[in-house]
């Protein structure tokens, strides 16, 4: 709420990405030039699944990973990204059109290859 350009799964600015959504729909989506979106998540599947890898390939997904050993509830996740926000930014400028990914822990940013 605290940000216009934030959008999820069953957002109303996003129809067609429901809630619950299969990753192999979304992603192409995700990727889609002319929505310009980044995938924030905590699912490791979709970088360590061999065909949901492929997906961030293939379609240019632009992604950015929370990861690390601890869990995290959803006020460490935002108070994660709030903090690292405007480096985000920097660097989604430098790495410009996908497909890359990101890892975000509580030391810092990393690269990740696909």
């Amino acid at each position: 709420m605290a940000r216009d350009d934030v959008v999820y799964p069953g957002h109303t600015a996003l129809p067609q990405i429901p809630q619950g959504a299969a990753d192999a729909l979304w992603l192409p989506i995700i990727g889609s030039a002319g929505l310009n979106l980044v995938l924030i998540t905590r699912d490791l599947n979709i970088r360590n699944k061999p065909g949901e890898r492929a997906l961030l390939r293939q379609h240019s997904v632009r992604g950015l990973f929370l990861t690390g050993k601890q869990d995290m509830n959803r006020w460490d996740k935002l108070s994660l990204l709030v903090k690292n926000w405007d480096q985000f930014e920097r660097r989604l400028s430098k790495n410009g059109p996908g497909p890359w990914a990101l890892s975000l822990t509580p030391s810092g940013f990393r690269d990740i290859p696909l």
